[in-house]
């Protein structure tokens, strides 16, 4: 129970500190920042200002009293000194004496605070922030995908509320009925489903703390979409049997040099295995074209990879909750198809769906999923434009090999990464290649040589990459 003066107890004392700091223009503020670990003490709050990179500067450390205590002073000044912050406030009961962080001599309370930047864009202080935000469902014995997608629900309402130029009425929502009013809109507005789920676990308390965390991220930025990717990542997705759902970020980022390597400019891309949207984020920073079409089968998944591109702010995406192989909108149209497919055979029911597929019809019934990913993208993709694909090695030498010489008829091969053995453990322990392929244009004369990387560890990704843009750079030349 809180301790109390009259009717001021320690939780409206605190609060009314922290909205005092923000009128001063501080835009975050934490609450019990560890300034010493042995033994182990806490500020009571900390104010910070954000210049525009997103690097944090402490400017106030508070601590807040409700009656005099000996050592109050004491405790503050090695605070601030640890912290090197610009002031020291404190507070007892209604009182604030203020003192200068530095030689803690008591000065007037300063009238603003100068703070360049209004948000953490940095990933990982927003994942931090979305750490801070899973503890508030303390009471389930584990995080569920419910929620993840109530924080998304929470992250998308104010992308809505920045996109339409509302975003004041972020902090005056302040009960349920307000906050999960202005929530469904915004998912209209988004196409997303209300899950109704967490509704019954989110009382008044809840929300206030919720919209005071989540005022201090923007309301779309690319780090802000990756953190939310990263976090659905590891706490919904991260185990054996969903690793399917996204790559590790050392492929991820192998993938994106690639991808600025062939500078794609125009059009429209086609991602032909979203998940949760690990490469389509990829393909939104190293290209640049008119749109972006992801196809994802799963419907769990594929709302996770929506959220990401809502909040990451790109709005050249759509992203549809179907079946890929079955998707020919725009058919030989698109200037890059990427595709990471699913590490299975095709199931007896399967052959009938996709019967129409020159693979299905040439070899029958020993057949995986990724042969007619391969032979799908082909179709798609546009005479000279670029295929990645994500695929098992055993497609470039298995017997018969229908597969390999679809290839080889209709695309030229411009590099083959092959992957060590155990970049996707614990998901699979499939030897995993790169494929960069170029679909024929009609005479054209075959090129001289391709590039080949066998990196042997992750570590190795960095220089793979920047050997075959060089590679690129001089075949193109």
């Amino acid at each position: 129970m809180d301790k109390k003066i009259g009717n001021l107890n320690e939780a409206s004392l605190k609060h009314k500190v922290k909205m005092d700091l923000r009128k001063l223009g501080l835009p975050i503020i934490r609450e019990k920042e560890i300034w010493r670990t042995n033994p182990k003490r806490r500020a009571d709050v900390v104010a910070y200002s954000v210049d525009r990179e997103g690097n944090l500067t402490a400017e106030v450390v508070v601590e807040i009293k409700l009656r005099t205590s000996p050592d109050m002073q004491r405790q503050l000044q090695e605070a601030a000194k640890k912290l090197g912050s610009t002031y020291a406030l404190l507070v007892v009961g209604t009182d604030y004496y203020w003192y200068d962080g530095d030689t803690f001599l008591p000065i007037a309370a300063p009238e603003v605070i100068k703070s360049t930047g209004q948000y953490l864009i940095k990933e990982e202080d927003i994942l931090n922030k979305f750490w801070t935000l899973f503890n508030y469902f303390q009471g389930s014995p584990y995080i569920s995908y419910d929620h993840v997608l109530f924080l998304g629900h929470c992250l998308v309402t104010r992308a809505y509320l920045g996109k339409t130029n509302k975003l004041e009425q972020w902090g005056n929502l302040i009960n349920r009925e307000d906050y999960f009013k202005i929530m469904r809109e915004s998912l209209v507005y988004y196409g997303l489903e209300f899950n109704e789920f967490m509704v019954r676990k989110i009382d008044d308390n809840l929300i206030k703390s919720i919209v005071n965390e989540l005022r201090e991220l923007p309301p779309t930025d690319l780090n802000l979409g990756r953190a939310f990717m990263e976090s659905a990542i590891e706490m919904i997705f991260k185990n054996s049997t969903m690793g399917q759902f996204f790559e590790p970020r050392n492929v991820r980022n192998l993938l994106n040099q690639i991808i600025r390597s062939l500078r794609v400019r125009g059009g429209t891309i086609l991602n032909l295995t979203t998940g949760v949207g690990t490469v389509l984020y990829e393909l939104i920073q190293a290209a640049d074209v008119d749109k972006y079409v992801a196809l994802e089968f799963d419907q769990l998944t594929a709302t996770i990879a929506k959220i990401v591109t809502i909040l990451s702010g790109e709005e050249k995406v759509e992203i549809y909750n179907e079946d890929a192989l079955l998707f020919k909108q725009n058919k030989g149209n698109y200037k890059l198809v990427s595709l990471d497919p699913p590490l299975k055979k095709l199931k007896q029911d399967e052959f009938d769906r996709y019967s129409h597929y020159e693979l299905i019809k040439n070899r029958g019934h020993n057949l995986e999923l990724a042969d007619l990913f391969i032979e799908h993208a082909i179709n798609m993709v546009e005479q000279g434009g670029h295929i990645i694909a994500l695929v098992p090695e055993s497609i470039l030498f298995k017997t018969p090999g229908d597969a390999r010489k679809l290839i080889r008829n209709k695309t030229y091969i411009e590099g083959i990464i092959s992957l060590p053995m155990h970049t996707f453990k614990p998901y699979t322990a499939v030897k995993m290649s790169i494929l960069i392929l170029r679909k024929k244009k009609d005479n054209e004369p075959e090129p001289k040589d391709l590039f080949l990387g066998a990196p042997e560890s992750v570590d190795a990704f960095p220089e793979i990459a920047e050997a075959f843009t060089k590679w690129k750079r001089e075949s193109d030349s």
